[in-house]
């Protein structure tokens, strides 16, 4: 699907508890392609659950639409636990909007955990200013993470 910028309209709000089938939605599609090095394919109903069962963990979250939502950033404290933008709408600056609220919000996000072999996130990670301060293997996954963590005092 090619999206073009001129005709999107994105909107940003705060997640509510209505938005867990979307954010499932597009967190399972965008997983299906960032996580192919780890054969990651879980069902929609699985992804719901599972959804479902962290929104009460989250204490803020974003997500934004363009008429459905195609992207969503939720915290745990200082912690960016999921950021996710549908691939048919990546490489228009929504990552970086959602991502840049999360770093404006109080407590900023300082920490986040990403795959190793996930380059593309990576990049856009230290693109903001974090970096890796551990790597372990995430036994549920069979793959290795890393964990990423922004100094203090850079600005977003």
């Amino acid at each position: 699907m090619t999206t073009d910028l001129h005709h999107m309209s994105i909107r940003y709000r705060h997640i509510l508890e209505d938005d867990v089938a979307a954010i499932a939605r597009v967190h399972r599609d965008a997983c299906l392609i960032a996580y192919k090095f780890m054969n990651w394919a879980y069902g929609e109903d699985e992804t719901r659950e599972w959804v479902a069962g962290k929104f009460r963990e989250w204490d803020w979250g974003l997500v934004a639409e363009d008429g459905t939502v195609v992207g969503f950033a939720v915290t745990i404290g200082a912690h960016l636990d999921l950021l996710f933008v549908d691939p048919g709408h990546q490489g228009f600056g929504i990552g970086t909007s959602l991502l840049s609220a999360a770093l404006r919000k109080t407590p900023p996000v300082v920490t986040l955990t990403v795959f190793e072999e996930n380059g593309p996130a990576r990049r856009f990670y230290e693109r903001h200013g974090f970096r890796q301060v551990r790597r372990f293997m995430n036994i549920e996954e069979g793959a290795i993470e890393l964990e990423y963590r922004r100094p203090s005092g850079i600005s977003n």
